[in-house]
């Protein structure tokens, strides 16, 4: 799934387009029992995400602030998680050596 605008076609089908890719990627990996690779790989295309908004926008006004916010707030909680997972690995890693 690549993440560049076509620049011969309509910016007003591209953007959207593009910030819709980068959140059905990042849904896609969290279908099911994610692992941290997949988490890892979600919380990317929400920081692409992201970056498509604040290109929209650079002041972040209205709509396109509560939706940043919101992307951010999935990508802290994700990782909580994969910190957790991290954690769990390490310790056991500890344990064995």
């Amino acid at each position: 799934m690549s993440f560049e605008l076509d620049l011969e076609a309509a910016l007003s089908r591209e953007v959207p387009g593009l910030l819709h890719r980068q959140i059905a990627g990042a849904l896609g990996n969290l279908n099911g029992t994610p692992g941290a690779a997949a988490i890892h790989a979600a919380r990317l295309h929400m920081k692409k995400a992201r970056a498509v908004l604040r290109l929209l926008d650079e002041r972040l006004h209205g709509p396109l602030t509560r939706a940043d916010q919101a992307l951010r707030a999935a990508g802290r909680h994700l990782s909580a998680d994969r910190d957790e997972a991290v954690l769990a690995c390490t310790i056991d890693a500890l344990i064995e050596s």
